[in-house]
């Protein structure tokens, strides 16, 4: 049954990033928009389920950091073309900095047992999303609130494997 959920919410975040990219006009945008947005959400699950879900929780936090590595190939491959000199230009820019240091977390926590960076991380998103638009509209600020709702709440439940 569990098998069948994650399968179920694997092909549904797939879906919606397919049809974002296919559906669009532009290509490197629009995977830009796609996994960012499937990366914050996914991050959002892990962090407010509570521990006796540890399963999806885990399984939110790979799938979050499975598209905010897409994400950052599409920075390197598509945007920058593998040109050092770009990418770290563009890696300083303040919004591009957020979403870095971002990605370091988030790496940390795929590849290694499940760290307590999740809220950090979130409100690190949080800024690099609202940052990445020119006008920034009431979804991007109520993604900050919540940010910082999360990280200010009290954590009894420090996540461990």
């Amino acid at each position: 049954m569990i098998f069948t959920i994650k399968v179920l919410l694997v092909l549904l975040s797939f879906g919606y990033f397919a049809a974002s990219i296919l559906l669009g006009y532009d290509f490197v945008k629009d995977i830009y928009k796609a996994s960012g947005q499937l990366a914050l959400i996914f991050l959002f699950l892990s962090i407010i389920l509570p521990n006796r879900f540890i399963i999806f929780v885990k399984f939110f936090g790979k799938l979050s950091g499975f598209y905010a590595i897409l994400h950052f190939l599409n920075f390197i491959i598509l945007d920058n073309q593998f040109v050092l000199k770009d990418l770290l230009y563009n890696i300083l820019a303040i919004r591009n900095l957020l979403g870095f240091i971002a990605f370091v977390f988030i790496v940390l926590m795929f590849f290694k047992k499940y760290l307590n960076y999740s809220n950090f991380v979130f409100l690190l998103l949080a800024f690099h999303y609202s940052l990445s638009v020119k006008i920034p509209e009431t979804l991007h600020y109520l993604v900050i609130f919540i940010a910082f709702l999360l990280l200010f709440r009290s954590k009894s439940d420090i996540r461990k494997n």
